[in-house]
């Protein structure tokens, strides 16, 4: 099976956008939820198996694109991981630790990706990515300074912030 960058940016986007909205919806009917952190995190560990698997399949003919095939599958994993920990009570929660879990890490992760991404991408998308870099760094700011004042738009900013990149990148080529 043979996949194509486009196809795997694609996919990656739509995730992301389906997983930010759909975090709104659950978070909006937080009270047919028992754990509402734990509905959210499952939502993206199920969202992230499509793009995760697709990443794996991708015709890598750039030693760039080796790298990005592996970063973005480790970051999405890590925050998964780390999200049920806390959703679970494995990682003691408290205001702190919900704010580094659910609000610095999920900016401050693609951050690390988009930045990577415009390092290792050629051509006019680079600078999509490095501006996609620096709102994602500037939105984990936001989450450690002022996160209650961030939470109304959190998940609809952070869909735009982070799936837009991708779903333009994978369009326009």
């Amino acid at each position: 099976m043979s996949t194509t960058r486009s196809t795997v940016v694609k996919t990656w986007g739509l995730a992301v956008l389906i997983g930010w909205v759909g975090s709104q919806v659950i978070t909006s009917l937080s009270s047919t939820f028992s754990n509402v952190p734990f509905a959210i995190t499952a939502l993206w560990l199920v969202g992230a198996l499509l793009p995760i698997t697709v990443s794996f399949f991708w015709d890598r003919p750039e030693p760039s694109d080796q790298t990005l095939s592996l970063l973005w599958p480790a970051l999405g994993v890590t925050g998964i991981l780390i999200n049920f920990g806390v959703s679970l009570g494995a990682i003691p929660a408290g205001e702190t630790i919900e704010v580094l879990a659910y609000g610095v890490l999920w900016f401050a992760g693609p951050g690390i990706g988009f930045a990577a991404t415009a390092a290792l991408t050629a051509g006019p998308n680079a600078s999509v990515y490095g501006w996609a870099a620096v709102a994602n760094f500037a939105g984990a700011v936001a989450a450690l300074v002022a996160p209650m004042a961030l939470l109304p738009t959190y998940f609809l900013g952070a869909a735009v912030l982070q799936a837009t990149p991708m779903l333009y990148d994978g369009f326009s080529g």
